[in-house]
């Protein structure tokens, strides 16, 4: 679980890199280039131009069922309903209203189209996501969801731009997780 959250520090001259594995959250208010790999997962872009406050999210399922509590090591931010919630707290806390927040949402594949049913993880992912714009009267500038294909997404902050890159099959969608993850560390039974 990643939470960044670079409120308190300078405007740095360069763009900071930061890669969100799934789970992760990212809020910013200083220049930075946020990217990650989705397959069924959906990411929402947040940024409010003014203040150059920012947020990208990674979720992996639409909401956490049940009442059981939280595992020590479970994200919160893996759920699209608690993450969407926590982003937008992040804006409100700075008296950003939520109809100038610039919102942009991508992902929901159905990466396994052989396994994806009526109710595959992907599509369910983009239904709470889209009545979560409906609901909170969120500003949806641009998406890129759904079909058979992974996305590679990097969030320009500073200009709100998101560039897209489709993978064309789940082979090349997991070379591309490979990359994004650092490498295994070996570990040896003594």
């Amino acid at each position: 679980m990643l939470l960044s959250l670079e409120a308190d520090k300078p405007l740095e001259p360069l763009m900071r890199e930061i890669s969100l594995q799934p789970g992760d959250l990212s809020l910013v208010r200083q220049p930075a280039r946020i990217a990650t790999i989705l397959g069924s997962c959906v990411a929402f872009t947040m940024r409010h131009q003014p203040t150059g406050m920012a947020a990208m999210c990674h979720c992996l399922l639409p909401t956490r069922f049940g009442s059981r509590p939280m595992n020590p090591d479970e994200s919160r931010y893996a759920y699209v309903d608690w993450t969407v919630e926590e982003m937008l707290g992040f804006f409100s806390r700075a008296g950003v209203p939520v109809p100038e927040i610039e919102v942009k949402l991508f992902g929901g594949s159905d990466v396994l189209q052989m396994l994806a049913g009526p109710k595959s993880v992907g599509r369910e992912n983009l239904n709470l996501a889209m009545r979560l714009v409906q609901s909170k009267g969120l500003n949806l500038l641009a998406s890129d969801v759904g079909g058979p294909a992974g996305r590679k997404i990097a969030f320009e902050t500073i200009s709100g731009r998101v560039r897209v890159y489709k993978m064309r099959s789940a082979a090349e969608q997991i070379i591309f997780q490979q990359q994004a993850q650092p490498a295994p560390c070996l570990q040896f039974a003594s």
